[in-house]
C-alpha cells in the first residue's frame, strides 16, 4: 500500500474497484447519492463511472504543510 497520508483511492486494487464500478452501472440506480461527491441523476451514471474510474490514476492531492496554511488563513478577512 501506498503513502496513508493521502486518499485511499491511489490505493485500491483496481480489479476490485472496477468490479464494484460495473456493479452499479448494471444497476442503472436513477439517482447516485455519496458522503464525497455532489449526487448524480442516473443520466449521468456514465459520466459519474467514468470520472470514478479514472480517480485512481490522477495525480495525487497533497496540502500545504502547516507554513502554508498558515499563510493562506492570514490571507483570509475575519467575518464580523
Amino acid at each position: 500500500m501506498g503513502d496513508h497520508r493521502f486518499p485511499w483511492v491511489h490505493d485500491v486494487d483496481r480489479g476490485a474497484f472496477s468490479a464494484t464500478l460495473a456493479g452499479v452501472r448494471a444497476i442503472e440506480p436513477s439517482l447516485v447519492c455519496s458522503s464525497h461527491i455532489p449526487s448524480a441523476p442516473g443520466s449521468m451514471l456514465g459520466v459519474l463511472i467514468d470520472a470514478l474510474a479514472a480517480t485512481p490514476d490522477a495525480q495525487r492531492f497533497e496540502g500545504p504543510d502547516q507554513a502554508a496554511l498558515e499563510a493562506i488563513l492570514s490571507g483570509i478577512a475575519p467575518v464580523a
